[in-house]
């Protein structure tokens, strides 16, 4: 196996380094994206589990249109 010269060690050091601070980089943006979705997706349930449903004396009609009215 033949011995690598220093210009080549710190050649491979930096490559290695790049490589590794590149990795990190995404992965936190990743989380940050994960993070606002979740956030947006809470508001979003918080927001319909608010609202209350009035049925409509229409809908309830159609919904029981064999029934006789009094």
């Amino acid at each position: 196996m033949t011995e690598l010269t220093p210009e080549q060690r710190r050649k491979i050091y930096e490559e290695e380094k790049l490589r590794i601070e590149g990795e990190g980089s995404g992965s936190i943006a990743s989380l940050i994206f994960a993070n606002i979705v979740a956030i947006s997706l809470l508001i979003f349930l918080i927001g319909i589990s608010k609202r209350k449903f009035v049925p409509k004396l229409e809908d309830i009609r159609k919904a029981y249109e064999g029934v006789k009215t009094e």
